[in-house]
């Protein structure tokens, strides 16, 4: 009865201290708005998000954007795949132009090039998902600077201030380089065979050239160099060197290898991922030797970064024994910094023991939940996020491919919430997770991770203030990191303080 009364009694404080104007801290104004879904749309849009860790470049673009980009360039539509082919490549194509004035062709490009009214049953969503990619990827290619652009400034329109998005940067431009020297199962001598063949050195050359223009690209078209500098210039980008998983094994190696030697040089490129569908042939059959590669060169490059896809999967997609060590394995075989999706953690043989081993390490994971729900179709309470946040595994949220699967940041935190009925608390240590455990270079901010208590240096400073103290100023001047950090907290602090005048 006391507890019924304490409660209430909160209640009616809440109400009334909205009522009255008075300011409430964040976490009681977040649970006075939390049930109420246009507030708490309102809420989530406006809280500054940190970055996003797991967002793959070529899948970011929305369908409708690349539409508008390329309606005018010469390319045409397979009648049958709804696949982008050169003009003139069949009698039967359609030119792209037609969907301009034909509505019907337009919302099937849309619906072919993404998720939207895909029928999650029964795979057919995952399925569709993965053979989206090559349907539009020539307009991507074609229209890759403006895709970049649009990308990043919604990023800034959602209040995000960091991207470390995957990307391939040579697609398969070195593909015969990668494939030329056979498997040798000698890790140390296929490396060699590798670096010393010119060509290879081209690749790494090209990947590194690439990224750097990127982001040049970007910050031209942004104008961030003007007094006409956009929103996007705000946004801090950062590259993942992704590489393809589902392939011969010599393929592999090489160009895993290509992007370790371009992320150890080229600040642009802060670390490695391995992408394609975790239940490919390859990607099955070599999973482990996989594994064995990455941790071979990490002795080799120490410094560079990685995080691994891992636990993608669900009963049924895969025969069972494959849903029991993935994630284990990328963990203790391969040693990733951050794992992706962590799915199927369930069913891995030592789960407590993986769980407990990610929360001791700070192995975060980075959880996907519309991605998951639509191509894995696992969602609600079968997804495994409260099981990791139960054994304190670092977390934090991420879209995956928003174009392609027709999500953004502010949805996943939307998601998140209405699914779970996180308190502001564990919101607010998911956007902080997204930049404590970017890859970015530099000390951490937080000297306890758990708690984010901050470093000596800056302990007696208000954090986020624009006039740290000397000790802190100089820690922060040396790290990039604990700089992005920094301009973070200034964003949470005066979110929250805006609260109280919401109204």
């Amino acid at each position: 009865m006391k507890i019924k009364l304490v409660l209430f009694s909160l209640l009616l404080f809440c109400g009334y201290a909205i009522a009255q104007g008075v300011p409430l801290n964040p976490d009681q104004y977040f649970e006075s708005i939390k049930n109420d879904p246009i507030q708490l749309m309102a809420f989530l849009t406006q809280m500054p998000k940190g970055g996003d860790l797991h967002n793959h470049l070529g899948g970011a673009i929305y369908a409708e954007d690349l539409l508008t980009f390329s309606v005018q360039q010469p390319f045409e539509i397979d009648a049958q795949s709804l696949s982008i082919k050169p003009a003139h490549s069949a009698p039967t194509d359609i030119p792209l132009a037609n969907m301009i004035n034909d509505e019907d062709l337009r919302n099937s490009l849309i619906d072919a090039w993404s998720t939207r009214h895909c029928d999650t049953q029964e795979g057919r969503c995952h399925d569709h998902f993965f053979a989206t990619f090559f349907k539009f990827y020539p307009l991507y290619l074609a229209n890759r600077d403006k895709a970049f652009q649009s990308i990043v400034s919604r990023a800034a329109m959602e209040n995000e201030i960091y991207l470390e998005l995957m990307e391939t940067f040579d697609e398969d431009r070195f593909a015969d380089v990668y494939s030329s020297k056979a498997w040798t199962n000698d890790f140390a001598k296929q490396r060699q065979l590798l670096l010393s063949d010119p060509h290879f050195q081209a690749a790494i050359q090209f990947i590194s050239n690439e990224s750097n223009d990127y982001l040049k690209n970007l910050r031209n078209n942004l104008q961030c160099a003007t007094q006409q500098a956009q929103p996007g210039c705000q946004v801090t980008v950062r590259f993942l060197y992704q590489v393809m998983r589902n392939q011969p094994i010599n393929q592999f190696f090489a160009q895993v290898l290509a992007g370790f030697e371009a992320a150890k040089s080229n600040p642009s490129i802060v670390g490695v991922n391995i992408v394609q569908q975790e239940d490919g042939y390859y990607s099955i059959k070599n999973y482990d030797l996989e594994m064995q590669i990455i941790a071979f060169l990490h002795t080799l490059y120490p410094m560079v970064h990685y995080s691994l896809h891992a636990g993608e999967l669900a009963p049924g997609l895969v025969a069972p024994h494959d849903l029991t060590f993935h994630i284990d394995h990328a963990i203790n075989i391969a040693h990733a910094d951050r794992i992706g999706h962590g799915v199927d953690i369930v069913y891995e043989k030592n789960a407590r023991d993986v769980l407990t081993e990610m929360a001791k390490k700070h192995i975060l994971v980075e959880i996907n939940l519309t991605s998951n729900a639509t191509i894995l179709g696992v969602q609600g309470k079968a997804h495994p996020l409260p099981l990791y946040l139960k054994y304190h595994v670092p977390v934090a949220l991420s879209t995956d491919d928003e174009g392609v699967l027709r999500t953004d940041l502010v949805h996943e935190f939307y998601r998140a919430e209405t699914t779970y009925h996180f308190p502001y608390s564990v919101l607010k240590s998911f956007v902080r997770n997204s930049l404590a455990y970017s890859f970015l270079p530099g000390e951490n901010l937080w000297r306890d991770l758990d708690q984010y208590i901050p470093v000596e240096a800056c302990q007696h400073d208000k954090l986020g203030n624009d006039n740290p103290s000397l000790s802190c100023k100089q820690f922060l001047s040396t790290s990039q990191k604990a700089q992005l950090q920094w301009k973070l907290e200034k964003q949470l602090g005066e979110f929250e303080a805006s609260l109280g005048s919401a109204h």
